[in-house]
């Protein structure tokens, strides 16, 4: 449980790209590496510019920390990029998110299809009302549904 904490702090890095990390993650091996390196190693990760390396040297763990218990608290399951239960064929993507959250139970998707929500930002009522229930309607009758939680109708 003590490593997600930089995970969460890698990743909850405003201006960080997903891109970003996952150099870094491949040249440093673990976010605690990440976070204990200094800027002259960070900039030597290809893609790490002064400005992205400025905001790793942010080491406060306080939003971490926040995170990890409102998870804890609501029963959300965080995984990581690295753990054996990432499921490949997201992995396998360009560009796959380093860490996922789930509620509830993560069902088997390596040969299964999966239907992502994807949506507007700035969604209307009637817009979040229907997503729900089509996500919803779609999951209840037996669909694998994911969303990237992204503020608005992903969410």
């Amino acid at each position: 449980m003590a490593g997600l904490k930089y995970w969460i702090w890698l990743t909850c890095l405003r201006g960080l790209s997903n891109l970003t990390c996952l150099a870094l993650l491949e040249h440093f091996g673990t976010p605690e590496n990440i976070f204990l390196a200094d800027a002259p190693e960070l900039r030597s990760v290809q893609g790490v510019d002064r400005k992205q390396a400025a905001l790793l040297a942010d080491h406060s763990l306080e939003r971490a920390d926040r995170i990890l218990g409102d998870c804890h608290r609501l029963g959300v399951q965080i995984l990581t990029i690295q753990d054996a239960a990432y499921p490949g064929r997201l992995r396998d993507i360009y560009n796959p998110p380093c860490v996922l959250y789930i509620k509830g139970h993560l069902p088997v998707i390596e040969e299964e299809a999966v239907i992502c929500m994807v949506g507007t930002r700035n969604c209307t009522p009637y817009g979040t009302r229907y997503a729900e229930q089509i996500a919803h309607g779609l999951a209840k009758g037996g669909a694998i549904v994911a969303s990237g939680l992204a503020r608005g109708i992903d969410s």
